[in-house]
């Protein structure tokens, strides 16, 4: 993600490692392009049509409240891409959030942070198998050391969006949520 005023991404040219989490694995996935599309193509392998999205808006350029906003259940997949692509710009251009996809039972998420790196827990081959479709290749990366978070201006509008377009469940940000 780019300094305010910069617009400049960082790439990090389709690439994707997996990394131990606990006792079992994730996928950390770089995808500098097109997040909200891959997203998309990668809930679609959740054992369930039924899934959430939890916004965590870390920075707020209009006071309103950090914290951790889960929606109302999505009942089918169409319903999540709606969401996910009325929001698609703010999402891949602003740094001031994460979004988390997830199935209400626990087996699958995947959390695009303000770095624009993917985060996937659940089926990681079904995953890969899409990755690899996409012409993402396996290669550890990590974050640009230093780096910028872009907080645009332009996004305030998508901002109140966003907060106004469901009746969301807030809570407090959790240890984990604000990273640089």
């Amino acid at each position: 993600m780019a300094a305010e005023g910069d617009a400049t991404n960082h790439d990090y040219g389709s690439i994707y490692f997996r990394e131990p989490c606990g006792s079992s694995e994730r996928l950390v996935i770089g995808a500098s392009k097109k997040q909200i599309s891959l997203l998309d193509k990668l809930s679609r392998c959740f054992p369930t049509e039924e899934t959430f999205a939890l916004y965590v808006l870390r920075v707020s350029r209009l006071g309103h409240h950090s914290g951790r906003y889960q929606s109302p259940l999505f009942q089918t997949h169409e319903d999540l891409q709606i969401f996910l692509y009325t929001f698609q710009e703010y999402f891949e251009s602003d740094g001031r959030h994460h979004l988390w996809i997830g199935a209400p039972d626990g087996s699958a998420m995947l959390i695009l942070d303000q770095h624009d790196v993917i985060f996937a827990y659940g089926d990681l081959d079904a995953f890969e198998r899409i990755l690899h479709a996409e012409g993402y290749m396996p290669k550890d990366f990590w974050f640009p050391a230093p780096h910028g978070h872009s907080y645009n201006p332009e996004n305030d509008k998508h901002e109140d969006e966003i907060m106004s377009h469901f009746d969301w469940t807030r809570t407090d940000l959790q240890e984990g949520d604000d990273w640089d």
